[in-house]
């Protein structure tokens, strides 16, 4: 697929093993396909985070624990994924940056037709999501003979302006629904995408059964999961893609496989676990509001390994741990100022405010939390 692209092409491993011997372990793997292949490879493991992470703290002068954790997230198993996505947007700065998950297949499926060249919205991402009941099934959804390049795909939205992308389309099978500031934004080439992001097919990726059981609200959620019972599935397989090129700001990132312009002065990430992707997106339109997220109507296979199901804990009680994105998210729609750089340091002094007060930080947790689960 890199050889096929056909442009510079760098290729940049962020390890996160626990221990030292695997580390050392996928070093050398990647040494071997690097020899192997004359790739322009760089391995960087877990010592090596430390080591950036504390020459970041020292010239900044904040403390060394706050940096490695922007690098590596909690300790295992906790950790977020996050670490490594901002290692990477570090050491590939200006740059178009293609990142996947060390989980997902180099394995695309186009779930149908493209009905429509490009849908612009400031709304919902029009997801379809079908969910399975084994990875065959969902293989059985891959075209014959079908060749997708990500590199191209993406390359095709990532780091564009919108403008550019509308004028491409072939006008006839095009259909825009969009806001008035939106539209304004269209005709000014002020808009960019910021983010192009593949479907999902193969397992969810979430352990809480009630966001992939139905898309709507909470409480609806729990309305059909009690209905079904005991016909709920196990099986965690999920195709989840749009049916056509979507750009939105809807706050429905999904990470495993997404391309970001790196020349962009994009926010960091937030290394809490699940659903770390949807807090960095909601940050993004805050720091950079005219942006937009291009989902891909393609979807990569995700292979974690082992294989996982769904236990009884999650469909009994599919949300019982109040996730950080979910209060990332609460705190990052309390705060309301114009864009750039300055609104991120504006943000960071925003959150050391939230928590300043113990007591009102422990209201503002509650009220978070009921809006969860609401």
């Amino acid at each position: 697929l890199i050889e096929a692209h056909g442009l510079d092409v760098r290729v940049t491993v962020a390890d996160d093993s626990p221990s030292e011997k695997d580390a050392i372990a996928q070093r050398d793997a990647a040494a071997a396909i690097a020899r192997a292949t004359g790739l322009n490879l760089k391995f960087v493991d877990p010592r090596r985070r430390r080591i950036i992470a504390d020459e970041i703290a020292d010239q900044a002068d904040v403390r060394r624990s706050l940096m490695r954790f922007a690098f590596s997230g909690r300790p295992p198993p906790r950790n977020g994924i996050g670490g490594s996505r901002n290692v990477l947007a570090l050491l590939l700065q200006n740059r178009v940056v293609l990142s996947a998950d060390d989980d997902v297949l180099a394995t695309f499926i186009r779930p149908e037709p493209a009905e429509l060249d490009l849908w612009i919205t400031s709304g919902d991402a029009r997801m379809s999501l079908v969910p399975f009941d084994s990875p065959a099934d969902i293989s059985a959804q891959m075209p014959s003979g079908s060749t997708l390049n990500p590199f191209d795909m993406h390359a095709r939205f990532a780091g564009r302006p919108v403008s550019a992308l509308v004028r491409e389309a072939e006008g006839a099978g095009s259909l825009f629904e969009t806001s008035s500031a939106l539209a304004n934004s269209l005709v000014h080439d002020d808009l960019k995408v910021a983010v192009s992001a593949s479907g999902l097919a193969g397992d969810c990726g979430s352990d809480c059964q009630a966001f992939y059981t139905y898309l709507g609200t909470a409480q609806e959620s729990r309305d059909y999961i009690l209905a079904a019972g005991d016909r709920l599935p196990r099986s965690r397989e999920v195709l989840r893609s749009a049916r056509f090129p979507i750009l939105c700001d809807a706050n429905s990132l999904m990470t495993f496989c997404y391309a970001f312009d790196n020349r962009l002065a994009l926010p960091p990430f937030f290394p809490v676990g699940r659903g770390e992707d949807q807090a960095w997106q909601a940050l993004l339109h805050h720091v950079l509001p005219d942006t937009l997220i291009a989902h891909l109507p393609v979807a990569v296979s995700h292979r974690p390994e082992p294989p996982r199901e769904f236990t009884d804990t999650d469909y009994l009680d599919p949300c019982r741990e109040f996730p950080a994105n979910a209060f990332i998210i609460w705190a990052i729609g309390r705060f309301s100022a114009g864009g750039g750089a300055r609104n991120l340091g504006a943000i960071g002094q925003h959150f050391c405010e939230l928590t300043a007060d113990e007591k009102w930080f422990a209201d503002s947790l509650r009220h978070a939390w009921h809006g969860y689960v609401d």
